[in-house]
Parts: structure tokens; C-alpha cells; sequence
């Protein structure tokens, strides 16, 4: 499961460009997919090493800080316990960022 969820972290950033740009409704979707994979893969008990290892792979320095940032933020969460615990605490972790990112779309005029 681990090596699917690296795999999807490692392709999802292949067409996105989050280096000073406007953030739009769809960025904020991706990051917030994003922000869901990285706190899966905390709550599965991957090491904060082995996420930050994975996120190298990514060839954007932008993104790669982007991922990083991320992972501490997701690393700040203590892994909880059950099914239903975990699900909870990566769905919260997604729409927050989400919402985050969201507060940033200037309105259109």
C-alpha cells in the first residue's frame, strides 16, 4: 500500500505548476489530494524520512517544497488509532487544506 500511495504522490505533481501562480478551485483540489495521500501514508506508518525520501523524486524544486511543507504539517498529527480514526483525521487534514487554499482564489470580478 505504501509503494502505491509514494507512486501517486511521486505522478500527481507531473502537470502542476504551483510555482507563483494563482491558485484556482482545481490546484486547491490537487493539494488538498495531496495533503489526503501524505496524512494516508502517516496514518499507515510510514517515517517522516521515508515521505520526505519519496517527495525528492519529484523533479520541481517548487513542488518538492510544497510536499515537504505538507509532510511536517501531516507529521504534526499523531497516527491514530482504528479504521474510522484514521479516515477521520485524513479527511479533516484534506479539507483543511483545502479551505486554506481556497481563502487564497481572488474573487472574479
Amino acid at each position: 500500500m505504501k509503494k502505491i500511495l509514494c507512486l501517486l504522490l511521486t505522478i500527481f505533481f507531473v502537470n502542476s505548476s504551483y510555482a507563483e501562480s494563482e491558485m484556482t478551485l482545481e490546484k486547491c483540489s490537487e493539494l488538498s489530494q495531496m495533503a489526503g495521500l501524505i496524512m494516508k501514508m502517516r496514518q499507515d506508518g510510514s517515517t517522516m524520512a521515508e515521505v520526505y525520501i519519496q517527495n525528492a523524486q519529484v523533479t520541481d524544486n517548487n513542488k518538492i517544497y510544497l510536499l515537504n511543507t505538507l509532510t511536517k504539517d501531516a507529521f504534526t498529527y499523531s497516527r491514530r488509532a482504528g479504521y474510522t480514526a484514521q479516515e477521520n483525521i485524513i479527511l479533516d487534514f484534506q479539507n483543511n487544506k483545502f479551505i486554506n487554499c481556497f481563502d487564497t482564489i481572488e474573487p472574479i470580478e
